[in-house]
């Protein structure tokens, strides 16, 4: 039923992107259905009338006959390209909505589900043929009608045709049959694809090439991708092979049928009892529905295909988040801070990142967030950014559950730069103006921003400052760092957040330059704070910066370890003071 939906949906979407050309064609479709029979009709009329010298239903034999083989080719042109177009732009339609139900959902883990991944993955691919579904549909039932009226007329000159009226769909069920075998087999096979695509991409793009390239390993790679690829290949060419030979024996056993009914013609027109006319009638049908049914057969694939990507389409609707939403929106400032609650997050594979979380975060505070690897430091500062979802507990701003509130509307309060950071391949200014879209082309917020970033440096360096492409053919690319650094202007370019999050953003900056950077950010921080009682995390493997933060948050295992300001917990003795001694002594 979701697929049906999804079809209906594109027809719709296609009527409301062009309503004038989907009703031309609409009407324009059943006209082309019916040249073959009109056509087919006007012969044995004309035929007929000469034999029988009637000469003005010879002349109107005539006329319908030319009439439906002449205007055949261009009005199924003009079809052709008319549902081509709608095709193409409802499309374009349902791959912008397709992104926009990926891009609304909150608890991104789901991305990294392999299910969802792969269905994904199918709309990327197929969103077009998802456009074209429902007029693929209509133009089908069209010639599925013009087929069954055909093969009516050939029963009418003589019973016996009627085995050809059945056995015409043995390759038409066949084709149907074989095609959902290849869209299963193409669907079991997207999650391999995808990890040959990324094992080659590691291989290729520029980012990414560095590592394996230093290891050596770019060959071994490539072979294993390579080899990835030809499984594949050799499972589908498997598939297709066996439906081929399937399609092949439906075509057999359907001209065998053609030949004993053409027989049976034969045998009636030597007998007297059917006409020349029937004759070319029978002739001309049957050519016309063996066209018609290589068409159908060709247009089956695209319906498989279509169907896969209306599956995946129901799915990712499914899984997506309410357009609608009359929850409370974010507070204006905080005046109470933060409440976590009983706060519990596992992942889609079952990985349990934080367990039982419970502290509260005063307005206005800097909080540092430590722990070591894996510890659930930036599963915390997701949840608290609304990027994740809690599977337990809840986070109250100010009281409001965090989780009630559409962040996708009203103004932005959350900000933040992360470890994995956006490298948008836009205009270096935009790379920054995204932090605020209301402010996207502002060049003095985006430079006020960049000052608070410290990252100047990148944009003095760059030909065309802030209107410089960035990786592309003829942009300019920037290093690790670099990137890093608009990332981290990117987050300043909020100027009234209630949360700012610094999730190791500076992991490219020496320990000097990521000290210097967060006591802007942290003076920064302050300043807003007395505007707006924001709260500032800071995550580092650094420990020293924790001595700027108010409070330091130790996560270890998923839970709470130790919360404190960090003379406290120095003088606590747990684990935060051997770690941070540990540091200080290393760097001594």
């Amino acid at each position: 039923m979701s697929a049906a939906r999804e079809i209906l949906n594109a027809l719709k979407l296609g009527y409301r992107v062009e309503p004038r050309m989907s009703v031309l064609a609409a009407l324009l479709l059943p006209c082309a259905m019916a040249n073959t029979v009109l056509a087919a009709l006007g012969q044995r009329w004309l035929v007929n009338s000469a034999n029988a010298a009637i000469a003005w239903e010879a002349v109107l034999g005539a006329a319908l006959a030319a009439l439906a083989l002449g205007v055949s080719g261009s009005l199924t042109r003009v079809v052709t390209n008319l549902r081509n177009h709608l095709a193409h732009e409802s499309g374009r339609a349902l791959a912008r909505e397709a992104f926009v139900l990926v891009a609304r959902r909150r608890d991104h883990e789901l991305l990294s589900d392999s299910a969802y991944a792969d269905d994904v993955e199918i709309l990327r691919k197929h969103a077009l043929t998802l456009g074209n579904l429902a007029w693929t549909g209509i133009l089908l039932a069209g010639q599925a009608v013009s087929i069954v009226v055909s093969l009516s007329l050939l029963v009418s000159v003589h019973p016996a045709l009627g085995l050809t009226a059945l056995l015409v769909l043995l390759p038409i069920g066949s084709a149907m049959w074989t095609q959902n075998r290849i869209r299963s087999a193409d669907e079991n096979l997207t999650t391999r694809l995808r990890q040959e695509r990324e094992i080659h991409a590691a291989c290729t793009e520029s980012e990414r090439v560095g590592e394996p390239r230093t290891y050596g390993a770019l060959p071994r790679l490539d072979a294993y991708a390579s080899r990835v690829w030809e499984e594949v290949s050799v499972r589908r060419a498997r598939v297709r092979l066996w439906a081929a030979l399937v399609t092949v024996a439906g075509w057999v056993v359907f001209g065998v049928g053609l030949v004993l009914g053409l027989s049976v013609l034969a045998d009636q027109l030597r007998a007297g009892a059917a006409t020349l006319g029937d004759v070319i009638l029978v002739i001309t049908l049957i050519t016309g529905v063996r066209l018609q049914i290589s068409h159908s057969l060709f247009e089956v694939e695209a319906v498989a295909e279509g169907i896969s990507a209306a599956h995946a389409m129901g799915r990712v609707r499914a899984a997506s988040v309410p357009t609608g939403h009359t929850g409370p929106g974010l507070p204006a400032q905080l005046r109470d801070g933060i409440t976590v609650d009983n706060l519990s997050f596992d992942y889609a594979n079952g990985v349990h990142a934080l367990r039982d979380v419970s502290l509260t975060i005063p307005a206005g505070s800097v909080v540092a967030v430590v722990g070591l690897n894996g510890a659930g430091k930036s599963t915390l500062v997701d949840l608290l950014t609304g990027t994740l979802r809690p599977t337990g507990g809840r986070i109250l701003l100010d009281g409001t559950d965090l989780s009630t509130v559409d962040l996708d509307h009203g103004p932005r309060r959350l900000s933040g730069a992360f470890q994995d950071f956006l490298r948008p391949p836009v205009l270096a200014g935009e790379s920054v103006g995204i932090g605020d879209l209301e402010h996207l082309h502002d060049e003095p917020a985006v430079w006020r921003a960049i000052d608070r970033a410290d990252a100047g440096s990148v944009f003095d360096a760059l030909p065309e400052g802030l209107r410089t492409p960035l990786s592309l053919r003829d942009g300019a690319s920037l290093s690790h760092g670099q990137w890093q650094k608009l990332a981290i202007a990117r987050s300043a370019m909020n100027d009234a957040p209630l949360v700012i999050a610094l999730d190791e953003p500076t992991s490219a900056l020496d320990p000097q330059a990521e000290h210097d950077l967060f006591t802007r950010y942290v003076q920064r921080a302050r300043d807003v704070a007395a505007r707006q009682g924001t709260i500032t995390l800071l995550v580092s493997h650094r420990l020293s910066s924790a001595r700027l933060a108010d409070r330091v948050l130790s996560i270890e295992n998923g839970r709470v370890a130790e919360y404190g300001t960090h003379e406290q917990l120095m003088n606590h003795n747990g684990r935060y003071r051997q770690l941070f001694e540990d540091q200080q002594a290393a760097y001594s």
